[in-house]
């Protein structure tokens, strides 16, 4: 039995009582060249005719209520107290839950601070990871959290909950923060931390981006299903 993380593969070992194997989902660390971090704090990006302006906070994910995008928007009015001149970028294809966001950013007075780009064509969700000063999920109960790991493997820093799968992708304090569940001020400090420390986001971001390599990517999760296939091949 293979699971796709640490995190779903106790729940799932503990619900049928069955020994099983982490098979992480696997993703394409880029080269170095590619996560270059002066890129991240100076000019401007064009993404499906929007221009953002840099440092920029990035999420990505599919909308629905569950991934609880409204978290990341709350945070923002702190975040904006302390660096004015970021900005929140959230890509994905649109429906009826980005209405209810879209609704929220304009209460809270954030229009200006908020772009929705809608779905992203692939080369331009890599810039977009490649060019961000830090990525967020905000998801409370997420049992993997595929964009963690694509993040990680541009060398962006990730900013999570410390709750479920994030505390198995991310190392707290080493590749991105965990913040205190559902405390939207602790996530929005954590995020405050990085976006005022250069220096931080390239030292984690570049250990994300090694233990992406090492932990996450296709290669590694190829090894580890042909080595099961083999064996269940010989039983």
């Amino acid at each position: 039995m293979l699971t796709g993380g640490e995190y779903n593969g106790k729940l799932i070992e503990k619900t049928y009582g069955k020994k099983r194997t982490v098979c992480y989902a696997g993703c394409y660390p880029l080269s170095p060249k590619e996560i270059a971090h002066k890129n991240r704090w100076q000019g401007r990006l064009r993404v499906n005719g929007f221009l953002i302006r840099k440092p920029f906070i990035l999420l990505t994910n599919r909308h629905v209520p569950q991934k609880k995008f409204e978290y990341a928007i709350s945070a923002m009015t702190a975040i904006l107290k302390e660096i004015p001149q970021t900005s929140l970028v959230i890509t994905g294809e649109e429906n009826e839950y980005t209405e209810f966001l879209k609704f929220l950013t304009k209460r809270l007075g954030l229009e200006e601070k908020i772009i929705f780009l809608g779905f992203v064509k692939e080369k331009d969700l890599e810039r977009l990871y490649c060019q961000a000063a830090v990525y967020v999920y905000p998801a409370p109960q997420e049992d993997f959290g595929m964009g963690i790991v694509e993040a990680m493997a541009a060398g962006t820093p990730v900013v999570a909950w410390n709750f479920a799968g994030p505390t198995d992708t991310v190392v707290n304090g080493k590749t991105g923060f965990l913040a205190k569940p559902y405390d939207i001020l602790d996530y929005a400090d954590k995020i405050i931390k990085l976006l005022k420390n250069p220096s931080v986001v390239n030292k984690m971001g570049l250990a994300g981006w090694q233990r992406a390599k090492e932990k996450f990517s296709y290669q590694k999760r190829l090894d580890i299903l042909e080595g099961e296939l083999l064996r269940a091949v010989k039983k």
